[in-house]
């Protein structure tokens, strides 16, 4: 007895043949609301706080990205305006007081 399978007697399935439906009819459905509801456990109340809290958490991560972008810039320039190099004549000087303008725009100290 051998435990080869000869593929090739096998009969292909006959694809499904569409045809019309009838007695159909369309209904329009609203949509279903969806109650809030509170969170039962732990962990689904801290992941429905994380949720509420990620848009600030985005907006913060951006900005940070954008000073420390801004901050290594900066440092480039300087770099190559201390050392006299073309592409240092590019930009405006680079002060260090600038620095203070970003304390400034990020909102009251505590």
């Amino acid at each position: 007895m051998s435990n080869i399978i000869d593929l090739s007697t096998r009969i292909a399935s006959r694809p499904a043949v569409s045809r019309p439906i009838e007695n159909v009819g369309e209904v329009d459905m609203a949509p279903r609301k969806r109650l809030p509801r509170e969170p039962q456990t732990l962990t689904a109340k801290n992941a429905h706080l994380r949720g509420r809290r990620r848009d600030a958490w985005w907006a913060a991560e951006r900005q940070v990205g954008y000073w420390k972008a801004r901050m290594g810039m900066h440092s480039a320039i300087s770099s190559v305006q201390r050392a006299g190099l073309p592409e240092g004549r590019l930009h405006a000087d680079a002060e260090s007081e600038d620095w203070f303008r970003c304390c400034e725009s990020t909102g009251p100290r505590s």
